[in-house]
């Protein structure tokens, strides 16, 4: 916070009067403000600092992804509504049959094995 106040201390202020609405400031170019500032003598170390950082956890979290390699059977072919239609349908079966297929693994996880505590979706 020391090193925010004293960023923030050395931006110049235009004088305002309190209650009356701030004149129309003209922008200044990005050089202009740049050489406005004042720099901070912060002294930064001379070589890298390194430090190991212990944190007491309850378990090991991990993660798994499961694929299963899946081929449409319709595909659609350009100007046929018919064909949209037939891969509109295997994609809504396909999402859920995968949506029940979480469910199922997260109810065995979860409840009978007690293990998992939060399941993504990719």
């Amino acid at each position: 916070m020391p090193m925010l106040e004293k960023y923030f201390g050395s931006i110049p202020n235009v004088d305002n009067v309190p209650g009356e609405t701030p004149a129309a400031v003209e922008r200044r170019s990005e050089l202009a403000m740049r050489e406005s500032l004042t720099p901070l003598d912060i002294p930064f170390p001379l070589k890298s600092v390194r430090e190991d950082v212990h944190i007491q956890m309850v378990d090991p979290k991990g993660s798994t992804v499961v694929y299963f390699p899946i081929q449409l059977q319709n595909v659609t072919q350009a100007g046929s509504l018919e064909s949209a239609e037939a891969e509109l349908r295997d994609v809504l079966r396909l999402s859920y049959l995968v949506r029940m297929l979480e469910t199922r693994l997260v109810e065995v996880l979860r409840f009978e094995r007690g293990r998992l505590w939060s399941f993504c979706r990719h």
